[in-house]
Formats: C-alpha cells, sequence, structure tokens
C-alpha cells in the first residue's frame, strides 16, 4: 500500500492534486478485495477463485455501465458472447492444471483424452493440495484403507469449497466497482484520480494492519511479527506492478467505459497463466498445457468480441 501510495505522486507534475472522498470509496473496494482474496485462497487455493473472481468482475462492471451509466453497445448479443467467452477462456486457465479421477467403461474410454479427466484404475479418491502448483508430485492417490492416514492433510473439504467459492463470488463484486466512481460526474477524471484512490488504499490498509495487531495481541497475548527483509522486496515490486496495472485500467476504463474497458484488465489473469507456465514451470503436463493455449485463444476471441461490439 505504502508503495501503491508512493508511486502515485509520478503523475502529479501532469495533473496536479485533485482530491475526492469518491476516490476513498474506490479504495475501501480494493482493500475489501485483497483481504477476501486471502480468505479464499487460503480454504481452497488460488485456481478456482481466480477464476471465479475474474468472471464475477466481468459481469459486475459490465452491468454497471449498461445499467447505471448507460454505456450502450454497438451489438448486446455479441458483446455478451465476448463476456461468456472471456469467462470460460479464464476458468479454463485457472482450471487447466486440475486433474478429476474417473472410472468410465471401455467404450467411453476416448474422453480420457479430455485433458482434466484420468483414469481412475484402482484407486478410490485422487486430490492434491490445491495451495501448491499442481505438477505431477502435488497428485496424491489414496487408496481405500489409506484414508485415516491423510485425512488431516490441507486437502480442501467441501466446507472449505463452499466458503472458498462464496467468498470469491462475493469478492467480484467490489472487485468489479472499485473504478465506478471514476463514471462519476465531479470526480477527478483519469489518472487524476489516483491520488485520491493511492491515499485511501494507504490509510484503509495500514488501519486494517492496526486493528489486526491489536486483535492478535488481545487474543494470543504476542504482536505479530513484521519481515522486513523477506516481505519489503516482494511488497514494494507487487505495489509498483499493481498501480502500472491500475493506471492503465484507469485509462482503459476512462475512454472504453465499464462496459468494455475494465471486463478486459481481468485478460491479466492470461498474463499470470503464462508466467507460471514459463517461469515457474507450474504447468508441465502436455494435456494441461494444450487446455491453457486453447483457453487463451478463448479469452483473445472474447475480448476481440467485446472490443468490436461492446
Amino acid at each position: 500500500s505504502i508503495s501503491v501510495f508512493v508511486t502515485s505522486f509520478i503523475q502529479l507534475p501532469i495533473t496536479g492534486w485533485e482530491f475526492s472522498w469518491w476516490g476513498w470509496l474506490g479504495a475501501f473496494c480494493w482493500v475489501i478485495v485483497s483481504i477476501l482474496s486471502f480468505v479464499a485462497i487460503y480454504q481452497i487455493g488460488m485456481a478456482v477463485p481466480q477464476a471465479v473472481w475474474s468472471g464475477v468482475t466481468i459481469i459486475v462492471s459490465f452491468l454497471w455501465g449498461l445499467i447505471l451509466f448507460n454505456e450502450g453497445t454497438k451489438n448486446l448479443p455479441l458483446a455478451i458472447v465476448g463476456l461468456v467467452l472471456m469467462c470460460v477462456g479464464i476458468s479454463g486457465v485457472s482450471l487447466c492444471n486440475f486433474r478429476f479421477a474417473v472410472d468410465v467403461p471401455p467404450y467411453l474410454s476416448f474422453l480420457y483424452a479430455i485433458p482434466f479427466l484420468v483414469p481412475a484404475e484402482t484407486t478410490n479418491i485422487q486430490y492434491f493440495d490445491s495451495r501448491k502448483p499442481l505438477n505431477n508430485d502435488d497428485l496424491y492417490v489414496v487408496e481405500e484403507g489409506d484414508y485415516e492416514e491423510v485425512k488431516d492433510t490441507k486437502t480442501p473439504t467441501k466446507m472449505n469449497y463452499i466458503i472458498g467459492i462464496s467468498v470469491s463470488v462475493f469478492m467480484g463484486i467490489p472487485n468489479g466497482s472499485m473504478l465506478v466512481p471514476t463514471q462519476i460526474e465531479g470526480v477527478p477524471q483519469g489518472v487524476a484520480y489516483l491520488m485520491s484512490f493511492s491515499t485511501g488504499v494507504m490509510v484503509f490498509t495500514l488501519s486494517v494492519v492496526a486493528i489486526y495487531q491489536v486483535f492478535k495481541k488481545v487474543t494470543s497475548g504476542e504482536w505479530e511479527q513484521f519481515k522486513p527483509k523477506e516481505c519489503a522486496l516482494p511488497g514494494l515490486a507487487a505495489g509498483v506492478g499493481f498501480s502500472s496495472g491500475n493506471f492503465f485500467s484507469i485509462y482503459a476504463t476512462q475512454y472504453l467505459g465499464l462496459t468494455i474497458g475494465f471486463p478486459l484488465t481481468q485478460c491479466a489473469l492470461l498474463v499470470a497463466g503464462l508466467w507460471g507456465l514459463l517461469v515457474f514451470k507450474e504447468i508441465t503436463e502436455r494435456g494441461a498445457q494444450v487446455m491453457f493455449f486453447i483457453s487463451a485463444v478463448i479469452i483473445i476471441c472474447g475480448a476481440g468480441l467485446l472490443s468490436v461490439f461492446g
């Protein structure tokens, strides 16, 4: 949050100081999203929540622009098709590493050509720790008699999925509403909005940290330990990265509106997937790689439809 605040000063020579409390509302949405993302990821890992909240974000932003701000579309049915394709593609990118063990009759064995289906063979349960990269090493096979030995692992339960998906759906609402204030008359337009937004981010984030520290002290008798050596550089880098993305998303929303501009920014998940594929080697199986690139093409097609007909 400090990095987001500091980097926002770069645009001051261009826009000057402009402030609006509406920017703090957008910042409040951002802080809520950040907190809820930790909850969702803790419950069921990163892949599923990202797909869910990105899809909800796209729909919420589109509805804000279409209903509240009367941002017309050139062809509403085709624009909706574009939205659906983006949601499908995002889901594919997020879930391409998932493997579901199924037992099908021999005459349906061709279904195993589907990347996310694997033969159940003699096993009863297959699961993985979704809080880690889903490589082969993270896939566990549990025989019927071994369940008691592994039931205490971090494998998400049914309740974890209910909580994680519910939180992901809810967080898509403030995430899709974060830049709504930029469309309100009288609010600083374009990057001038960044000053109001970034000051709100810093104030709200530091407030959350202070409240958490007090809660930690009261409940456990100890303060949460800060780890500047481990966290400072990644935190600053994340802040700079977010500020850069937010800068361009504000421009996209200013010129393309909430129906087109902000939904298109959710293509960022595709970039995140490429990092996982090319740099961190999180997608190693050929079937998963094929599914990733097919999903990427679907995202691009959806984005193209939304750009042309939105």
